[in-house]
């Protein structure tokens, strides 16, 4: 399968694959119809903090049945590289295309987003819904709020199991054509996990473990999506488990917030990112 592979210049971000690569516009625009709206696909970003490549490919001791079925219909990019580890500076990249010299965001705080055009606003001069549900430093004082109809920010305090119980009703209650930005959480620290997954049996770690709960919100999140919509599921960054600086599955170093790299899947329903799955998506792991 293809390994993007960002340039000096133009970093494979997710606002390239969605607006210029393969599978994006054309993937979005439904043929033979007549009716703008209804040619329209919708399009779902996920972006999962702290999300590791090494624990949705190959061997593994946390149970991801929902990201292993999706993987085996997704476009799945076995290379990717985020721009910078922080969280603030990587989503603008990921929303922009550009890197963080360019689009003014180079540090978690203290830092607005330049005058270029975002994803959002994109989509939404196309006729979308712009919706987006993000925790974090992700603060609307940013400026990555720009295009979107919608802006929710959530502390990171905030009861997560609450959150996923409306966040498919939420998604299904937007008028068609939708993009949806879902920026998830659970994996950064503290780990949420489920009680039942707090066993050896769901890994050998707790990151492996939220892991494997993470796994299980995430069917009621991609149900929300149409079979022919757009899905897009990427991680931020990777991150450090147990002290371990170095992973071989990403082939990068891993700190609290060091630098990382790994595979991308993608699905035609939709999935799209770094690393990143696809049907009609790609999703991405850092």
């Amino acid at each position: 399968m293809a390994s993007p592979r960002p340039s000096l210049t133009a970093p494979r971000s997710a606002t390239q694959y969605l607006l210029r690569g393969p599978g994006f516009l054309r993937p979005v625009e439904r043929s033979g119809s007549g009716d703008d709206d209804a040619g329209m696909r919708n399009v779902l970003l996920i972006v999962v903090d702290c999300l590791r490549a090494d624990r949705v490919i190959g061997p593994r001791s946390c149970r991801t049945p929902v990201l292993d079925q999706l993987g085996s219909s997704a476009a799945v990019y076995a290379q990717a590289i985020a721009s910078t580890p922080v969280t603030t500076p990587s989503f603008a990249t990921l929303l922009t295309g550009c890197y963080p010299p360019r689009h003014g965001v180079r540090a978690l705080r203290g830092y607005k987003l330049g005058s270029l055009p975002t994803l959002g606003e994109m989509l939404k001069a196309r006729g979308f819904r712009a919706h987006a549900e993000v925790t974090g430093p992700l603060l609307p004082q940013v400026g990555l709020d720009r295009g979107f109809d919608e802006y929710v920010f959530r502390e990171t305090t905030h009861d997560a199991g609450h959150w996923w119980r409306g966040i498919g009703d939420r998604l299904r209650a937007l008028p068609s054509p939708w993009f949806a930005l879902i920026h998830v959480w659970d994996l950064h620290r503290p780990r949420q996990v489920h009680p039942e997954c707090d066993t050896r049996a769901y890994g050998r770690t707790r990151y492996d473990r939220a892991m494997s709960s993470l796994d299980r919100e995430l069917e009621g999140l991609l149900d929300a999506a149409a079979p022919d919509d757009v899905v897009v599921l990427t991680g931020r960054r990777s991150s450090g488990i147990a002290g371990t600086l170095f992973s071989p599955t990403t082939r990068a170093g891993s700190s609290r917030h060091g630098a990382a790299r790994g595979p991308s899947r993608g699905r035609t329903r939709g999935w799209c990112a770094p690393p990143t799955w696809g049907t009609g998506s790609t999703s991405s792991t850092s």
